[in-house]
């Protein structure tokens, strides 16, 4: 077992050494963002694939064009490549991992296995693709203090902070309540708190735990 993090020039900027391992073979900073950017991995996939429905220009004045058809909106195909990173890095990772912590893997691996294509098919809707990526992050969350033994999961970790950031800033997610990854309620402990964005400008964010219903009124100073 490796002593510090094996995840590619993972040093520690005011030291310059690498940084211990503290989960597995990762230390504490990528293992908090592996676990944020698993968390946007099945709302960006499905936000992203979003851009990939082909659909009809609207009409200026809104009355049929008789014997002519619109041509339909082309796809976007730069959309289609980040979709389809995003989920293939999930289910090689989940296909790689599976054996060695002796899991059966998630029914996606298994179809791809049979020789179904590795990325998102073309006509997948956007609804099924955050479905089917969620399947994957979900096996990968519920096994992922076991997978964190393995060397994989540093190419996850890399893979997904690659792309993921940058496909935020291209497709945002839309602000709503969404799960706070690796945050710990004060009053259960249960690693179950939700944050909802402020309805107004300048408003805190709510940040309340789904278990127990306590509310994290100085989550914002614990976390500055």
């Amino acid at each position: 077992m490796s002593l510090h993090c094996i995840v590619t020039d993972c040093a520690d900027p005011n030291t310059e050494t690498t940084r211990l391992a503290e989960y597995g073979v990762l230390c504490g900073y990528h293992w908090t963002w592996l676990n944020r950017d698993l968390a946007d991995c099945a709302e960006l996939v499905e936000n992203i694939r979003h851009e990939t429905v082909p659909s009809s220009s609207p009409k200026a004045d809104g009355m049929p064009r008789a014997g002519k058809a619109d041509p339909p909106a082309p796809i976007n195909l730069d959309a289609v490549d980040v979709a389809d990173e995003i989920y293939t890095t999930l289910r090689i990772a989940c296909d790689a991992t599976a054996h060695p912590i002796q899991q059966p893997p998630p029914v996606e691996t298994v179809w791809a296995a049979q020789g179904y294509t590795q990325g998102l098919p073309a006509y997948t809707q956007p609804e099924d693709a955050g479905r089917k990526t969620r399947s994957l992050v979900s096996w990968l969350r519920r096994h992922l203090r076991e997978i964190s033994e393995l060397p994989d999961i540093a190419d996850l970790a890399e893979q997904l902070r690659a792309v993921i950031p940058t496909a935020k800033a291209r497709w945002p997610i839309t602000d709503r309540e969404r799960h706070f990854p690796g945050g710990k309620c004060r009053n259960c402990a249960r690693l179950n708190l939700w944050m909802r964005p402020p309805e107004q400008f300048e408003e805190p964010a709510l940040v309340s735990c789904r278990s127990c219903g306590y509310i994290a009124h100085d989550f914002e100073k614990r976390t500055a």
